[in-house]
């Protein structure tokens, strides 16, 4: 008689794989902090066509919103490093 391995072939294929998985919740936090200030950025563009906020001050809060995006996308990377080479 022939021993059943579908069981066993199941487990191996549902077993995650963690490698994969770091890179991949760190694609989503970079896509979810680009998304994040993309429409932050449409919201300010917003704001300054119907007059809410001045022209004049429009390139000063665009930069903040970039760099404090920047700072959570390096930010992320950072962790996502110092995680995946703690598991090793």
């Amino acid at each position: 008689m022939r021993p059943d391995t579908t069981e066993r072939t199941t487990t191996v294929t549902d077993a995650p794989d963690q490698a994969g998985a770091n890179r991949s919740g760190l694609a989503g936090v970079l896509k979810l902090t680009a998304i994040i200030a993309i429409v932050l950025l449409a919201v300010l563009g917003v704001l300054v066509v119907l007059d809410v906020i001045p022209r004049d001050s429009l390139g000063e809060l665009a930069t903040k919103i970039l760099l404090v995006a920047c700072i959570f996308g390096l930010a992320s990377v950072a962790l996502a490093f110092l995680m995946r080479s703690g598991k090793r």
